[in-house]
């Protein structure tokens, strides 16, 4: 699409060239006036297509950097809400039965 613009506003700008080289009742400054209106023109346009190119190579490095955060974002998430088990043996001894034997044996009984 972008390619189709590009090279519909070429061709239109060459008619409008050739027709004003090729018409002999133009005034020379008039002709000359044209000739570099559209050399303007075409310079404008070639500063546009670079602007909009480099404006989407931007925007893809934009989009890769925020895909990039969205992924660390949700690895964080996913890692909030992982509690660490504890060991078994750590489960056994804060039993109430150990607890209450620890005691006696702290008290010496």
């Amino acid at each position: 699409m972008a390619e189709d613009a590009k090279e519909g506003i070429e061709n239109a700008l060459n008619v409008i060239v050739s027709t004003t080289g090729s018409s002999g009742n133009m005034k020379n400054e008039l002709e000359n006036i044209v000739f570099d209106t559209v050399s303007n023109v075409r310079k404008l346009f070639a500063k546009l297509v670079d602007t909009n190119e480099n404006n989407n190579r931007k925007m893809t490095e934009l989009e890769k950097e925020v895909a990039n955060t969205k992924v660390l974002r949700d690895v964080g998430k996913s890692g909030e809400n992982n509690h660490i088990a504890e060991p078994s043996s750590a489960t056994e001894i804060n039993t109430l039965p150990n607890r209450v034997r620890w005691s006696r044996q702290a008290e010496g009984g």
